[in-house]
């Protein structure tokens, strides 16, 4: 994460505990509920995560956008700085001008994105949108992305602009990233809202979710959308555009890809998770898969090899991780 980022963070995420009167004890003793309704981990007792849950509050959705801060955006700005970087790599000529993310978070993606192609993305004339329903999440990347002048210029918006033959000038972007939102969307809201992104894509588009089976099969899901009736052509991390080898709807043989990525974690995620200060590392599992336009892909598409990392079941029965190229 970069250094500025990570400072702008801190201190939103103090100025959230002095308000709240939350300090760093109460970070420390956060706990997972895998109850909750979108598996979010929150800092804050049980009756505190139930207002989020059942009420909907705004002060509720705001602890909630603030775990999140302390809790795994350090995590998932790796992760999207990892599956840019190997579209960077198979797409050595692609430069994009422009850049929408779709289910934006707290604009971990831009900062990600503005990294990798800083070339084109961290121009002035640059136009950088994100698209982020919830208020408070949407409020927290405002005050995160325009803490640096180098950010200033992002927008941020509840919802897609209109079509492309609407307004043209601010409807099409030659990178789109759609993360983490599939596995909760039904099957006929992720076909549209995968066809709407494309149609807004003029260069690649980047799919990324969480490296569980369920979010395995959602892009497999989009990857036979986007391949077999949209025409796009697979940039990462896949050599191949035929069906995966690796996809089987029969439950015995269930396989899926996915990486993990590794990160140093900044010192309030440390807090925040309850991690030994000797203890900095963090991995974080997650699949992608990026397509582009047969433009972008004709240029300079290199086969580069990425490796996949597959969980299956070993000879006796038992769960292996196993490395393949």
């Amino acid at each position: 994460m970069p250094k500025d980022m990570a400072e702008a963070t801190s201190r939103i995420i103090h100025g959230f505990q002095k308000s709240e009167r939350k300090g760093i004890a109460k970070l420390s003793a956060m706990q997972a509920l895998p109850e909750s309704v979108n598996q979010t981990e929150y800092p804050f007792s049980r009756a505190e995560v139930e207002r989020v849950q059942f009420e909907g509050s705004p002060d509720a959705m705001r602890i909630q956008a603030f775990s999140y801060l302390a809790r795994r955006m350090p995590s998932v700005h790796a992760v999207y700085t990892r599956s840019l970087v190997e579209v960077s790599k198979r797409l050595p000529s692609f430069e994009p001008r422009s850049m929408l993310h779709y289910g934006a978070g707290c604009g971990e993606g831009v900062w990600a994105s503005r990294a990798i192609f800083a070339d084109k993305l961290s121009h002035p004339k640059a136009r950088i949108t994100a698209i982020e329903p919830s208020d408070a999440f949407r409020q927290a990347g405002q005050a995160l992305t325009g803490s640096t002048r180098s950010m200033s210029g992002v927008k941020w918006k509840p919802r897609l602009p209109p079509g492309y033959d609407a307004d043209p000038t601010d409807s099409s972007w030659d990178l789109v990233l759609c993360s983490f939102i599939q596995t909760n969307m039904s099957p006929d809201a992720r076909r549209a809202a995968i066809a709407s992104l494309w149609a807004r894509c003029t260069g690649v588009l980047l799919l990324v979710e969480p490296g569980t089976v369920e979010g395995y099969e959602s892009l497999m899901a989009a990857r036979t959308q986007l391949f077999d009736e949209l025409g796009g052509r697979v940039a990462a991390p896949c050599p191949h555009e035929k069906p995966c080898p690796m996809y089987s709807q029969n439950y015995m043989k269930k396989r899926h890809c996915y990486w993990s990525q590794r990160h140093i974690m900044p010192p309030y995620q440390k807090t925040a998770l309850g991690k030994n200060k000797a203890f900095d590392m963090s991995n974080f599992k997650f699949t992608y898969l990026a397509v582009a336009r047969e433009d972008v892909f004709a240029k300079d598409i290199t086969g580069a090899t990425v490796p996949r990392r597959t969980k299956g079941m070993g000879k006796k029965g038992e769960e292996e991780d196993e490395e393949t190229e």
